[in-house]
C-alpha cells in the first residue's frame, strides 16, 4: 500500500502535469520558464523554471503555490491549502469556489472604488478584446504591479473622464504610452491626449491567457 503522503505527491503530480500540458499549448511561446514568470507575478514571490518543473516531476508544492497555480491554469488541482509534515498539499475533492484572496468586482463598481485590493477579478465588460477576450471572460489582475507594466501587457486604465477600459500596454514616443484594442473597431488611446491612469495590470483570463 502506498505511503499517504507518497500517494498526496503522485496524485497532485499527474493533476499538475495534465492541466500544465494544456494550458502550454493553448497558445505558441508558453514554457515553464513563462509560467514561473507568472507565478512570480501574480504571487509577488520568486519563483523559478527549476520549481516548476520539481512540481510536475515530484508533485510536491508548497501550500502557498496552489492558488497561484489555480488561477493560471484556470482550474482546480483538487487539494486544499492545509499541508502535511513535509509541505505536500493534503487532498481534498476537486473545488470550483473562487480563489481565496481575489475579491470579485462588478465593472461598474470599479469607476468610484478609489482602493482596489491587490488581487481581483471582474467580467470583461464588451468586446474591444475580442476576440481573444470576449464579453464575460473573468480577468483576473494585480495593482502592486500597476506601475511597471511591459510592452504587450494587459493593463486596466482610467481616463480623465473616469472610464474603465481593459487594453494592451504600449509603448508611445516622447515618454507617451498607448492603450490598444485587440477589436479594430476600437480607437487607440492615448496617455497624455486621455488621460489614461493604469489601475492594474492583468494576470489571468480564465485559462488561456499567458
Amino acid at each position: 500500500m502506498l505511503d499517504e503522503k507518497t500517494s498526496t505527491a503522485d496524485a497532485l503530480r499527474e493533476r499538475f502535469v495534465a492541466l500544465f500540458e494544456t494550458w502550454k499549448t493553448a497558445e505558441r511561446g508558453r514554457s515553464q520558464a513563462e509560467f514561473a514568470r507568472l507565478c512570480a507575478r501574480l504571487s509577488g514571490r520568486p519563483c523559478s523554471p527549476q520549481a516548476v518543473s520539481e512540481w510536475r516531476r515530484t508533485g510536491r508544492m508548497d501550500k502557498a503555490w496552489i492558488p497561484v497555480v489555480e488561477q493560471l491554469l484556470g482550474a482546480s488541482l483538487g487539494f486544499s491549502a492545509t499541508t502535511l509534515s513535509t509541505g505536500v498539499a493534503q487532498y481534498a475533492s476537486l473545488k470550483a469556489e473562487t480563489v481565496d484572496g481575489i475579491r470579485p468586482f462588478d465593472w461598474e463598481l470599479l469607476v468610484n472604488t478609489k482602493d482596489l485590493p491587490t488581487l481581483f477579478s471582474v467580467a470583461m465588460n464588451d468586446d474591444s478584446m475580442a476576440p481573444r477576450v470576449r464579453a464575460g471572460d473573468k480577468l483576473v489582475f494585480n495593482t502592486s504591479i500597476a506601475n511597471n507594466p511591459r510592452p504587450g501587457d494587459g493593463v486596466l486604465v482610467k481616463d480623465m473622464a473616469d472610464e474603465v477600459y481593459f487594453r494592451l500596454f504600449r509603448s508611445g514616443r516622447q515618454g507617451h504610452w498607448e492603450a490598444h484594442a485587440m477589436n479594430p473597431a476600437y480607437a487607440a488611446l492615448d496617455s497624455e491626449r486621455d488621460g489614461l491612469r493604469i489601475l492594474a495590470v492583468l494576470t489571468a483570463v480564465e485559462a488561456r491567457w499567458g
